[in-house]
């Protein structure tokens, strides 16, 4: 989570400092909370984004997809068993931040 958001800045500045300036721009990023009483993954959607929380799941484990009317997924959140879908659901993301 830290690596990331220093990676795209320093990009951003060294084409800057070489003449092209150049904005940060920040992918959606996900928030991982790692605990041992229950692992949970937060992809928050961009506030502005309109959609419905589609849940499944039982017990500790659930998967929470923010969607789209049309679908397109938005963001999620993951507890439990449900966390090892991460990497597959971050590659339905949208791209950037709006």
């Amino acid at each position: 989570m830290y690596i990331q958001p220093i990676s795209l800045s320093a990009r951003a500045l060294a084409l800057t400092l070489t003449g092209t300036i150049t904005a940060v721009q920040f992918p959606v990023m996900p928030v991982i909370v790692k605990s041992p009483a229950l692992a949970v993954v937060s992809w928050p959607a961009a506030k502005e984004q309109q959609g419905d929380w589609v849940y499944e799941g039982q017990g500790m484990d659930w998967l929470a997809r923010f969607q789209s009317p049309s679908g397109q997924l938005l963001g999620f959140a993951l507890t439990g068993k449900m966390v090892a879908q991460r990497l597959r659901l971050a590659k339905e993301m949208p791209a950037l931040i709006a």
